[in-house]
């Protein structure tokens, strides 16, 4: 009787480990194979969506927010991110993956010229990519936040921002 309890116990672990391993994996396994199908970026980004698996969800937002900066449409392209963020946050996955998100949202608000937020979102960046030891995110983000404080008339603190990089 103890046996078959042990053995019930360590069934169920594995069996919830494996359905859990691609969230806490923190990749979209399904992407690459949603790729070779869907030629449209937004068609793509869609897809992941509709999907139970956060991180594709996250991906997909991610996906959608890059496509509508280049159509040049930033309250469609905040908004997804915003989503993305959310997703992503969600998971319990650590920092990678909000690097590239915050990088976006970056660039969102200094095309609004919005550098105050410009510039939280290149701290968060930092942050994350320093959290994920990603250092050519980290290079990436100092010369961002150098040139943000240079565009604000700030380039004493965007000189110390710059040699970091």
């Amino acid at each position: 009787m103890k046996y078959h309890f042990k053995t019930g116990l360590l069934f169920i672990f594995i069996l919830a480990s494996y359905s859990s391993w691609s969230q806490l994996n923190c990749n979209c396994s399904e992407y690459a194979v949603l790729q070779k199908r869907t030629a449209n970026i937004l068609q793509l980004a869609v897809q992941l969506q509709k999907l139970q698996n956060k991180i594709c969800r996250a991906e997909g937002y991610w996906l959608m927010g890059r496509y509508y900066i280049d159509e040049n449409k930033l309250d469609s392209a905040e908004h997804a991110l915003i989503l993305a963020e959310k997703e992503y946050t969600q998971t319990g996955c650590g920092d990678s993956g909000l690097v590239s998100i915050y990088k976006l949202r970056a660039q969102v608000f200094f095309t609004r010229a919005n550098f105050h937020k410009t510039q939280e979102y290149c701290f968060k960046m930092l942050s994350s990519a320093e959290a994920a030891a990603n250092i050519p995110e980290q290079i990436r983000a100092n010369t961002m936040i150098a040139q943000v404080f240079n565009q604000t008339e700030q380039a004493e603190k965007g000189i110390v921002y710059t040699r970091r990089a």
